[in-house]
């Protein structure tokens, strides 16, 4: 059953697996290289919203029109803005 779904519409939507892990681990790798604090890897909620973002993004590569997908990252900044204090927002310039 696994096998049938991987290799399925899923594929059609997302591209092959190795294509599309590869695409996911180059944009987490560059997003994590300016995240690294103190020899520490310091993951925040924050950073889990961005980097499925870039999950999806990759999956997007592949077939940008995926409503899915496309609904997925608008969960996902919708999240990340939750997490946002209001009182640190960065304003607008005018």
């Amino acid at each position: 059953q696994a096998s049938k779904m991987v290799e399925g519409a899923r594929q059609l939507n997302y591209g092959a697996p190795e294509d599309t892990f590869s695409r996911i681990a180059v944009l987490w790798e560059t997003y994590l290289l300016n995240r690294k604090e103190k020899d520490l890897w310091v993951i925040t909620p924050n950073d889990v919203c961005m980097m499925m973002i870039l999950m999806k993004l990759a999956r997007l590569m592949n077939t940008p029109n995926h409503w899915d997908s496309i609904k997925d990252v608008i969960g996902y900044a919708t999240c990340m803005a939750s997490f946002v204090d209001d009182n640190k927002v960065e304003k607008e310039a005018k």
